[in-house]
């Protein structure tokens, strides 16, 4: 087997070995540069965990060996070329051209990287591009403030040497393999190496090493370090510039600011900030809280809507022993933009990419990390790196423990990981081992295509009516049936955590993330031409032993959880966002809910019985929603549909504007 590896004799090297000493060589140079923006650095990392140093600067060589990969293509397609690689020994200048060239960009880009950190506090990123549009003026301060010559130079040095180092290798001769299977061989083992090289990491579900990672620690320094610049400036290219307008903000900003009960308002300033004081007093045994964001759960398949099958029995009697709120809504789709609102309090509006996805809009300052006496817990049957959303969590939320499917026990049943069955039984058996307060946070996936139905004892799938599939619209019998299991998981889940100790002081949560794109029959013709049932998910807030059962029929939505969180644990917090405290009556005569998406998307809101709808095509409307004739009543109801347009539009262009402007205050 060693033939076909990195054997050779003198002067000749195989084509593998010279591959594998040419992508050493980059990475070498690269790690170089790695431990200079460390002792760089090193200042603001005093305080930090010194596991969280070595960690990020680990996340951020796996991507210097990314770049690496990249840089080394040309290098293995020169090799793999029969006709260049028998010449290979007089390549010399050519390689030293190409990659004198490619590590121009390179060391350019760290340099500008170097001192765009030192300006900004952020690894170089595509907003460079936005401050490059007063071209000379940008120059000029440049010039001004950094020894430019000594940097060119610098530059220009580090060029000549990389390339100089790179092409060295041309002094061996490429010795060929002589039988199809070494070439085989070779090829495959090369592959692999630039393969991994490339992905970044080998994990069970595939996900190729992302930024998110970086985010693991709220510290910014250590998310900088676990960053390389020009992975940053590729995946921030396409959302370079901020997609608001503040002329748009303060046009609407005192109705937004008395929308929000903002104390100290500042139409200059754009503040949003206010100081909200919980409904419930605090108690000296904090109750847990456990949030379910319930995948797909659409109110309109759900027991609680008319239809007359009772198809979720135990969300039935949920509705009936809880705090539960018929008219709650997602401000946007699709799951990535529901988290993104639920833990940040901002719709998510982002264009073209979720939030989640946008490196210039993960840094929050949210409501979580308030609730200091609690231990945060993410748990999903899958991997937290979807949609990066392990970045908004990670990055924002101090200590935040991430289960997920290499913590379970239960097998992989589909691409969503471990079954909402086996994931609810093992979170009963983490709850219950927890010694302090827990605020948790569980992400189902069981009524998600594929609709995997596993073997569970007590339960047994049904066939799916022609009356049912005509009124709840259901795809097939799989996703009938994954709704059913999912409701049963449920019951099973509060079955068993009703005998464990922590159950009778914890508050259960539970909302869907969105709803599904279904044409049903049981709603108004009002409610349909609105389109509201891809948006409309059920609320409960279950806690027998503390809350007594109602239905509250104001409007809510998703932004508002953690506002309602805090009043529900008695705990004062600041709020900088859109999410109002439910249980808060200053606000009851005023409940509404902005639905958006993209810029292009329809805009709607609810309040009061009645939607605006703006389709941005040039048609706006008002409907009341128990109206069965669907009339657009914005000219019967004109002074209703002005206001309600304005505060739809408000939201809309306040949520773009928070996407931007909500960081966390930087420590000094």
């Amino acid at each position: 087997m060693k033939q076909y590896l990195f054997i050779q004799k003198g002067n000749s090297k195989t084509s593998l070995h010279l591959y594998f000493l040419f992508l050493l060589q980059i990475v070498v140079l690269f790690t170089i540069a790695r431990f200079a923006f460390l002792f760089h650095s090193f200042p603001s990392l005093a305080e930090v965990a010194f596991f969280d140093v070595v960690k990020g600067f680990y996340i951020g060589w796996r991507f210097d060996v990314r770049i690496a990969a990249l840089l080394s293509l040309p290098f293995a397609l020169i090799l793999l070329i029969p006709f260049t690689a028998r010449r290979f020994t007089n390549l010399k200048k050519l390689f030293f051209v190409l990659y004198f060239a490619a590590f121009l960009v390179v060391w350019s880009a760290y340099a500008v990287d170097w001192f765009f950190y030192d300006y900004l506090g952020r690894r170089l990123d595509a907003t460079l591009v936005t401050l490059l549009k007063d071209f000379w003026s940008s120059l000029l301060m440049v010039w001004q403030s950094y020894p430019v010559i000594y940097i060119v130079l610098s530059v220009l040095a580090a060029t000549f040497l990389s390339a100089c180092w790179c092409a060295r290798l041309t002094k061996f001769t490429v010795r060929p393999r002589t039988t199809f299977v070494g070439k085989g061989v070779a090829f495959l083992l090369g592959f692999f190496l630039f393969a991994v090289s490339f992905w970044g990491q080998i994990s069970k579900n595939w996900y190729p090493l992302r930024w998110s990672n970086a985010c693991f620690s709220p510290n910014k320094v250590v998310m900088a370090l676990g960053l390389n610049p020009i992975q940053n400036f590729c995946d921030s290219w396409f959302n370079r510039y901020p997609a608001y307008d503040r002329a748009m903000v303060e046009k609407y900003y005192p109705l937004i600011s008395d929308f929000l009960g903002v104390e100290n308002p500042d139409a200059k300033k754009l503040n949003f900030r206010r100081f909200s004081q919980p409904m419930w007093q605090k108690s000296n045994t904090p109750p847990n809280v456990v949030i379910f964001i319930m995948e797909s759960i659409d109110w309109r398949k759900t027991s609680m809507a008319p239809g007359g099958n009772n198809l979720t029995p135990f969300m039935q009697k949920l509705s009936e022993n809880s705090l539960y709120y018929p008219n709650f809504y997602g401000n946007a789709r699709t799951t990535a933009r529901a988290i993104y609102g639920i833990f940040t309090g901002i719709p998510d509006v982002n264009d073209k990419v979720t939030a989640s996805r946008n490196p210039q809009v993960v840094d929050q300052f949210i409501i979580a990390p308030q609730l200091a006496q609690y231990d945060k817990l993410y748990l999903i049957g899958a991997s937290a790196t979807w949609a990066n959303i392990r970045g908004v969590l990670a990055g924002n939320i101090p200590g935040v423990e991430i289960l997920e499917e290499s913590y379970w026990k239960s097998p992989n049943i589909d691409v969503w990981g471990v079954s909402d069955y086996n994931l609810f039984q093992e979170a009963n058996q983490v709850f219950a081992a927890r010694k302090k307060p827990f605020l948790a946070v569980i992400q189902t996936a069981t009524y998600h295509s594929p609709y995997t139905i596993e073997p569970v004892d007590g339960f047994e799938s049904k066939k799916l009516s022609a009356t049912d599939k005509a009124t709840y619209d259901f795809e097939n019998e799989k996703e009938y049936n994954g709704l059913r299991l999912f409701d049963f998981a449920l019951q099973q889940f509060f079955e068993a955590a009703k005998k464990e100790p922590y159950f009778d002081n914890t508050i259960f949560i539970l909302f869907g993330d969105h709803g599904v794109n279904s044409h049903t029959k049981n709603t108004t013709k009002a409610y349909e031409t609105a389109d509201l049932g891809p948006w409309h998910i059920p609320l409960f807030i279950y806690a027998p032993s503390l809350i007594a059962p109602k239905t509250v029929q104001f409007p809510a939505s998703q932004i508002d959880i953690f506002p309602t969180v805090a009043s529900l644990v008695g705990q004062a917090c600041e709020n900088r966002t859109l999410g109002r405290d439910l249980l808060d009556p200053q606000f009851d005569e005023n409940r509404a809910v902005m639905i958006a998406g993209e810029a292009f998307r329809p805009l709607r809101l609810v309040q009061d019985g009645y939607a605006y709808v703006d389709n941005r095509a040039g048609l706006e409307a008002l409907y009341k929603l128990d109206d069965v004739n669907a009339e657009n009543l914005a000219t019967k109801e004109d002074k209703r549909f002005a206001k309600m347009k304005e505060l739809a539009h408000g939201l809309f262009h306040t949520s773009r504007y928070l996407l931007y402007n909500n960081k966390k205050d930087v420590k000094k």
